[in-house]
C-alpha cells in the first residue's frame, strides 16, 4: 500500500497553484528569411494525434521538494475529446475522467475528488495530446528557431517548436507572458503522419511545481493500422 499512499500525497500537491518563471519569447518575422509555412504547419500538426488513439504510459511524478511516485496512465483520444484513467502498478484505479464539451469525472478515490484536482490534471493531459485553440502564427524566434504560436482569446499563448532531432517542445504562457508549462518529447517515431514520442516530460515551474516523466508502453490507433 506504500505506492497508493505515496500517490495520494503527490496528487494533493498537483492540485495546488505553482508559481511561474520564465517569460514569453518574442517571435521575429522581419529580419529573418521567410518561414516555409506549409512545411512548418505540417510539422506542428504532427505533434497532435488525429482520429482515435489509446495511449498507455508509465508515469513518474516528481515534486519540487524531491518526492516522487509512479503510476500507469491510460489516455483515449477521439477528435477533440479525451478520457484519462490513472492506476497504481497493482491495477487499482485512482481516477477516471472524460473531457469533451465539459469535464465529467467518472471515478475519483478520495482525496482525488477535491475541487480543482480533476480540472488541473485534465488540463495537463489536454496540453499533451490536443492542439491549442485560437489563432496560429508561423514564425521564428530571434535565434532562428521555427515555432508555431497559438494565441487564445483569454491571452494564453502556446508555442510548439519542432526540434532538429525529429521531436518537439511545447511551452505555454499565461496572459501576462509567464511560463506555466513545458513539454519536451524524446525518441519520436512517425506513425501515419503523427509523431509518437517514446518519452514525454511535462514540467510546471515554481516551488509548488512538479514534473511528469512519461514512458510509452503502447500506442494503438483505434481506427487505423499501426
Amino acid at each position: 500500500m506504500s505506492i497508493f499512499f505515496g500517490l495520494l500525497s503527490v496528487f494533493l500537491l498537483l492540485g495546488g497553484c505553482a508559481q511561474n518563471s520564465g517569460q514569453l519569447q518574442p517571435v521575429a518575422d522581419k529580419a529573418l528569411p521567410p518561414v516555409p509555412q506549409e512545411e512548418l504547419r505540417q510539422r506542428c500538426a504532427a505533434v497532435y494525434p488525429q482520429g482515435k488513439w489509446q495511449l498507455v504510459h508509465a508515469i513518474e511524478f516528481s515534486m519540487a521538494d524531491g518526492r516522487s511516485s509512479s503510476v500507469l496512465g491510460v489516455t483515449v483520444l477521439d477528435g477533440s475529446s479525451l478520457s484519462c484513467a490513472l492506476m497504481t502498478i497493482e491495477g487499482f484505479t485512482l481516477f477516471q475522467a472524460r473531457l469533451d464539451k465539459r469535464l465529467e469525472v467518472e471515478r475519483a478515490v478520495p482525496p482525488f475528488d477535491k475541487p480543482g484536482f480533476a480540472r488541473g490534471l485534465m488540463e495537463d493531459v489536454r496540453a499533451l495530446f490536443l492542439p491549442p485553440g485560437g489563432q496560429v502564427f508561423y514564425g521564428r524566434f530571434a535565434n532562428g528557431a521555427e515555432t508555431c504560436r497559438w494565441t487564445e482569446a483569454d491571452g494564453k499563448v502556446t508555442d510548439v517548436q519542432p526540434l532538429e532531432n525529429g521531436c518537439y517542445r511545447v511551452r505555454t504562457y499565461d496572459a501576462e507572458g509567464r511560463l506555466t508549462r513545458t513539454i519536451t518529447a524524446r525518441s519520436c517515431q512517425m506513425v501515419n503522419s503523427i509523431l509518437i514520442p517514446g518519452e514525454l516530460e511535462l514540467t510546471v515551474p515554481g516551488p509548488a511545481g512538479y514534473t511528469l516523466k512519461m514512458t510509452l508502453v503502447s500506442a494503438d490507433g483505434l481506427t487505423m493500422d499501426m
